[in-house]
C-alpha cells in the first residue's frame, strides 16, 4: 500500500465555519477533535469525514441503484485523499415512535422472528401438544425404532376430504378397512360406509422384519389416499410408546395419525407455517388485533373527562362541553334532563350509575348522542390535526386486554422455542436473554432436551447449522449491550421510556456488534451529559472499534476519551 494510502489527508477544508483546514489522520488510530463550540468540530467529523465517506461508498452503487438513494454533496474543500467507508453516530436525542422498542431498534427481533421459523416447535393451545408435519423417510424412521415384534398397520381414514368412492378404493388395490371395532373386508362394505371414515388398510407389518423401501412405499400410498393424513396402529400389549388405544379384533392398538401439514393430532386443529408476516408484532398477520402490536391502547378516560367531579354539570363538570365550539351540548343535555331525572346541579360524584350512563350512551329519540356520539363525531374529523389534538386530550392508555401487553395475537404465540414464545423472549432483560441463548447453543445438538423427544415417541431434531449461526448472531448483540451496562434492561421497553444516556450507549452498542474493518468511524460527542462511570463504557467501547483495525474519529471532550486517543485535534 502506498504511503498516501494509510492516511486520511485533508486540504483547504471550507466547509460551514472551517477556513481553509489542512489535516492528516493516519489509519487505524483514535484521533479526538476538541475545541470550544463553534470551532467547527462537527463540521470537520461529520460534514466532511463523513459525509464524505458516504458518498464515495454510495458512488460505488450502480446509476440505476443510486437512484433510490440519498444523494450526499461533495464537502467543499480542495482534495480529500484515503477516506475509507464512513460509519457515523451523533448524540441527539431520538423521536421514537410507539412502536419503537429496545428489540426492534437494535434489529435483534428481526433476527429473533428469524430463529423461529428456524427452529421453533408448534405447540397446541388447546391441547398443549406439539403439532408436527412428517414424511414418509420420518415415520419409517420411528417405525425402525419399536421393539422389534411389534404388528403395525398402516392405513388413512376414507372419506374425510378426499371422498373416493368405494369402487375407486377397490380398483386401487384395497382389500380391507376397519369400521368401529372389526376389520372386514373392503368389498363387503356398504356404499354408504365411506361416509363412515372407516380406516383403510394399505399394509401391515411386523417390526425389526420390514423393508424399508416397501414400508416407505405404504406411507407414501397412505398419504396420497389420505389428504395428506395417515394412521399407524402398533400392538399395544408391546409397544413402548404410549397414545391412544383403539379396540381392533378383540385386541389394543395405540392408535398413532401423522399428518403432512401442521395438524394437532389430538383436537385436529391445522395451523400455519411459521413466517415472518406471522411472528412480526407490527404485521396484520402477527399483531394483536385490538391493539395493533403496541401493548396498549387508548380510550376515552372519565378521569379526564369529568377531571373534578365535586363540580355539578351545570358548573361545567363535563370539561369537553366547556368549550364555545361545544357548549350547545351541555345545554341540550340541561333540557332533558328533568325528563330523564338527572340532577344537574349537584356534583357529578353524586349521580346514580343510570344517570351516568344516560349521559355517556344519549337518548337517540331526543337526538341527543351523549358523551358517546360526540366522541364519535370527534373521531370522524380526526384528519384535521386540531381535532387529533383535542381527542387526545380526554384519553388516557392502558394495557390491552386481548394480549396483555404482549403485542402479538395468539395464533403467532404458538411457536415456542424450549418452551418459551417470542412475546416471553422480549420480555426477557437482555442479561437473560443472553444466558438463554448461550444455553440454547450449548444444547443445540441434544436430542432429549428437556424431554421432549420422550413425550411424542420420536426423536428431537437438533438445531440446524443456520439455527446456530442465527443464535450467535444474537449472543453478539447481547452481550456487546451488557458489555455497556444495559443487561438489566427488557427487550420489550419503549424506546421513549430510556434516559438520554441509556439510548446513547444503545445506539453505540449496535455498532460494536459489527465484524466490520479498515472504516472510518465517527462519533460527534458521545459521551455529552452522561454519567463518568457510563461516559467510561462508552470509550471502551469506541476503543474496541479502534482496536478492530478502523479509524475512529472523535468530537469530544471527555478526559477518559482524550487520554486514550492516538492523537488530538484542537480547533479554535
Amino acid at each position: 500500500m502506498a504511503a498516501a494510502e494509510k492516511k486520511i489527508e485533508l486540504r483547504g477544508v471550507r466547509v460551514n465555519n472551517l477556513k481553509n483546514i489542512d489535516l492528516e489522520i493516519p489509519h487505524g488510530q483514535l484521533v479526538v477533535v476538541c475545541g470550544p463550540s463553534g470551532s467547527g468540530k462537527s463540521s470537520l467529523v461529520t460534514g466532511t469525514l463523513f459525509c464524505e465517506g458516504q458518498r464515495r461508498y454510495v458512488e460505488t452503487f450502480s446509476p440505476y441503484a443510486r437512484q433510490f438513494m440519498d444523494q450526499v454533496e461533495r464537502p467543499a474543500a480542495e482534495r480529500m485523499v484515503g477516506i475509507p467507508p464512513a460509519i457515523g453516530y451523533v448524540s441527539r436525542p431520538g423521536r421514537f415512535g410507539r412502536r419503537a422498542t429496545i428489540a426492534s431498534t437494535i434489529e435483534f427481533l428481526h433476527h429473533l422472528q428469524l430463529l423461529f421459523t428456524r427452529i421453533a416447535e408448534l405447540i397446541c393451545p388447546k391441547c398443549e401438544r406439539l403439532v408436527e408435519k412428517h414424511n414418509p423417510q420420518s415415520i419409517a424412521d420411528w417405525v425402525e425404532s419399536l421393539v422389534a415384534g411389534n404388528k403395525l398397520q398402516v392405513g388413512f381414514i376414507a372419506g374425510q376430504e378426499d371422498r373416493h368412492s368405494l369402487p375407486e378404493l377397490q380398483s386401487a388395490g384395497f382389500v380391507r378397512a376397519i369400521v368401529g371395532e372389526s376389520t372386514v373386508p373392503l368389498s363387503e362394505l356398504l356404499s354408504d360406509s365411506v361416509q363412515k371414515s372407516p380406516l383403510v388398510i394399505v399394509d401391515r407389518f411386523v417390526a425389526g422384519k420390514v423393508d424399508r423401501q416397501r414400508l416407505l412405499d405404504s406411507l407414501t400410498t397412505a398419504f396420497d389416499f389420505g389428504s395428506g393424513a395417515l394412521v399407524v396402529l402398533v400392538e399395544s400389549d408391546r409397544a413402548a410408546n404410549s397414545g391412544a388405544i383403539r379396540q381392533v379384533d378383540g385386541g389394543s392398538w395405540i392408535d398413532r395419525r401423522f399428518y403432512r401439514e401442521l395438524v394437532c393430532p389430538t383436537c385436529f386443529q391445522r395451523f400455519a407455517e411459521p413466517d415472518l408476516q406471522r411472528l412480526s408484532d407490527s404485521s396484520p398477520l402477527g399483531a394483536c388485533p385490538k391493539c395493533e402490536g403496541l401493548g396498549s391502547v387508548s380510550e376515552y378516560d372519565m378521569a379526564k373527562i369529568v377531571p373534578d367531579d365535586e363540580v355539578s354539570i351545570r358548573d361545567g363538570a363535563i370539561a369537553p362541553w366547556n368549550s364555545p365550539n361545544y357548549v350547545h351540548e351541555r345545554d341540550e343535555l340541561l333540557a332533558l334532563a328533568p325528563a330523564y331525572k338527572i340532577p344537574v346541579d349537584v356534583p357529578f360524584k353524586e349521580l346514580s350509575k343510570a344517570a351516568r350512563q344516560l349521559i355517556w350512551d344519549g337518548v337517540p329519540e331526543r337526538k341527543f348522542g351523549g358523551l358517546a356520539g360526540f366522541f364519535r363525531w370527534v373521531e370522524k374529523k380526526r384528519y384535521k390535526m386540531h381535532m387529533r389534538i383535542f381527542a387526545a386530550r380526554w384519553k388516557s392508555f392502558h394495557v390491552c386486554e386481548q394480549c396483555h401487553g404482549r403485542r402479538w395475537r395468539e395464533e403467532a404465540l404458538v411457536y415456542r422455542v424450549q418452551g418459551l414464545h417470542i412475546a416471553d423472549l422480549t420480555a426477557m432483560s437482555l442479561a437473560s436473554v443472553s444466558s438463554f441463548l448461550q444455553s440454547l447453543l450449548e444444547n443445540a445438538d441434544d436430542s432429549s432436551v428437556d424431554g421432549r423427544a420422550e413425550s411424542r415417541g420420536m426423536e428431537s431434531k437438533p438445531i440446524s447449522h443456520s439455527g446456530k449461526l442465527i443464535v450467535r448472531r444474537l449472543l453478539e448483540m447481547t452481550e456487546a449491550l451488557n458489555s455497556l451496562g444495559l443487561g438489566n434492561l427488557e427487550l420489550n421497553r419503549p424506546m421513549r421510556s430510556l434516559s438520554g444516556g441509556e439510548q446513547q450507549r444503545l445506539m453505540i452498542g449496535r455498532l460494536l456488534r459489527s465484524s466490520l474493518v479498515n472504516l472510518v468511524y465517527v462519533f460527534d460527542e458521545p459521551t455529552t451529559g452522561l454519567h463518568p462511570g457510563d461516559a467510561e463504557q462508552i470509550v471502551q467501547a469506541i476503543q474496541s472499534l479502534r482496536d478492530r483495525h478502523n479509524t475512529v474519529v472523535v468530537a469530544d471532550h471527555s478526559p477518559q476519551m482524550i487520554a486514550l486517543s492516538e492523537r488530538v485535534v484542537e480547533l479554535g
